[in-house]
């Protein structure tokens, strides 16, 4: 089953694939593997091993990232329209690597092995195949930067057992999927200078410079949470009025924690806000498609 441009590979089909090591691995390698579900496989071109290595293990882990991602999309209907049947388990996985990363040359016999590489342990199972709606929509064979850093701050989001962590992961996968996109400027030019002028006068030249910037700066940059709404608008994600009064919430729960105050958001409430941002993303490359 391809995911983007990561081969999973059945048991059977990946324990083939560590019998080609010459000479053969030892159990100490091959032991961890004997009962894993899937192996992921991934062709890159580079001339040093570390350096496919590590490319490598970066496009595996957004695929994982992206399958944990979608795995808690969380509404009636698909983006295509269709209805969805709910299954609480699957929603609750976690796609993580395990130990173990091989890497086999294409022009020779050479081979590498190493073991410690593990990012942690998920739990429960998810079926992959043709027909599984986890792979709707497909993942883009090439993932924008600014999609994969959002797919892997929402995977710490999931995973993460601090919830302060988490909304901080959150809200960083949320800065990610908008990137540079704004709603229409509030106010034009001559409006922000008539404002700044009125604001200055009478005022001691420092501060008046002072008090310039920070009109010049900000009249017309609208909150973190102002640019996410236009974005949903724009890709037309399923929102509620809960959805938002949520993410608020956490967001005011994060700067709490930020300016040194207590803060403790719910560990339900972050994946409700995890499962919106599944939701968000999941809209995001179907809309791609069409």
């Amino acid at each position: 089953m391809r995911i983007g441009v990561v081969e999973f590979m059945d048991p059977a089909a990946g324990q083939a694939v560590l019998r080609r090591f010459r000479p053969p691995l030892e159990p100490v390698f091959t032991e961890p593997l004997a009962n894993v579900s899937a192996f992921a496989r991934v062709a890159v071109a580079a001339s040093l091993f570390y350096e496919a290595e590590q490319e490598g293990l970066a496009l595996i882990d957004t695929a994982a990232a992206w399958l944990t991602t979608r795995l808690r999309y969380s509404w009636s209907h698909s983006p295509d329209g269709d209805l969805q049947h709910y299954e609480r388990a699957p929603t609750r996985t976690t796609v993580e690597r395990r130990e173990g990363v091989g890497v086999f040359a294409v022009d020779g016999p050479r081979r590498w092995w190493r073991k410690g590489t593990t990012i942690g342990r998920g739990c429960g199972q998810v079926a992959l195949g043709p027909a599984t709606r986890w792979t709707e929509p497909p993942m883009p064979r090439e993932v924008t930067p600014g999609d994969r850093q959002a797919l892997l701050a929402l995977q710490r989001a999931a995973t993460a057992s601090d919830p302060v962590q988490r909304v901080g992961a959150l809200w960083e996968a949320i800065e990610f999927y908008v990137g540079d996109r704004n709603p229409d400027r509030q106010f034009s030019r001559s409006e922000v200078t008539a404002i700044v002028e009125r604001a200055i006068d009478g005022v001691a030249k420092d501060k008046a410079a002072r008090a310039e910037g920070i009109l010049r700066r900000f009249l017309n940059q609208p909150s973190i949470t102002a640019r996410l709404k236009h974005v949903l608008g724009e890709e037309g994600v399923p929102v509620t009025s809960d959805d938002v009064a949520l993410l608020t919430r956490l967001r005011n729960e994060r700067n709490s924690a930020l300016h040194g105050a207590t803060a403790a958001p719910d560990h339900v409430d972050v994946d409700r806000a995890v499962a919106f941002m599944s939701r968000a993303l999941t809209t995001r490359w179907h809309r791609a498609r069409i």
